[in-house]
């Protein structure tokens, strides 16, 4: 897996989390964002990452860090399977084998570094963002559902920046899971829909500063994104500018 070393530095890190809250760990990803001993905190989704997860997760739920429950289990309903490490690999000083790992809600293992959600929750949550509107409760309903499954950031940041760019999907997502029930055409989502979306982003990046673990990996994930958003944005502005002038010189 990792050396003994980032084995220590995760767990210092995971106490440190867990004693100071979501606060100390958006200070740490600030000051330590181009230290590479410390990418477990920006790649959530790879060997370290699930580990510092699941490490913090374990901490606060009053396991030590000598001692700790082996059985797998979910940290949301219907969520990722996680299984921890064993206790004796590391009484015995074997970090090689210290990982933990999840599998998705139907039995099968993840692909490290690639997508941590399950097909089942991919597919939810795309039919939340295709009947999403401008109503606030309906921002909401998306926000907490993605809230709950903070450690998957990445990956649903991806999902509505597609949705932004109106893409189907890449070479690792099943086609059927990007196509709305409504949907089976190319043609450009409605203004209101798009608009929708970008305020799903706006409310995820406002709440990365909640006492939520893995929260703050919504910045990281949105800023990475924000060359994609703005081309949208700008899209947006160019058409409005259009609409504005058509109804003006209809007005004349």
């Amino acid at each position: 897996m990792f050396d003994e070393s980032i084995v220590h530095l995760i767990h210092r890190t995971a106490y440190y989390v867990c004693k100071g809250g979501v606060e100390v760990e958006k200070e740490i990803m600030k000051r330590e964002q181009s230290n590479p001993r410390f990418n477990f905190l920006f790649s959530p989704s790879s060997i370290e990452g699930e580990y510092y997860l699941w490490k913090t997760y374990s901490l606060l739920n009053g396991d030590t860090f000598k001692s700790w429950r082996e059985s797998s289990f979910q940290i949301v309903e219907g969520g990722s399977n996680w299984i921890p490490p064993s206790c004796d690999a590391f009484r015995t000083g074997d970090f090689t084998s210290s990982s933990s790992s999840r599998t998705s809600g139907d039995g099968k293992r993840r692909k490290s570094g690639l997508h941590a959600l399950s097909s089942k929750e991919k597919r939810k949550f795309n039919m939340m963002l295709g009947k999403l509107t401008l109503h606030s409760p309906s921002i909401l309903s998306a926000m907490s559902y993605v809230m709950e499954r903070a450690e998957a950031s990445e990956e649903f940041v991806r999902m509505v920046v597609r949705k932004l760019l109106n893409k189907r999907g890449g070479e690792d997502d099943d086609e059927d899971l990007w196509m709305d029930e409504e949907e089976g055409n190319d043609e450009h989502p409605p203004l209101p829909l798009v608009l929708s979306w970008v305020y799903l982003v706006s409310d995820l990046l406002y709440n990365s500063s909640a006492q939520v673990i893995g929260a703050s990996l919504l910045r990281t994930s949105i800023e990475m994104n924000l060359p994609e958003i703005f081309e949208v944005f700008c899209v947006i502005i160019q058409f409005l500018r259009i609409k504005c002038c058509c109804l003006l010189l209809y007005s004349i």
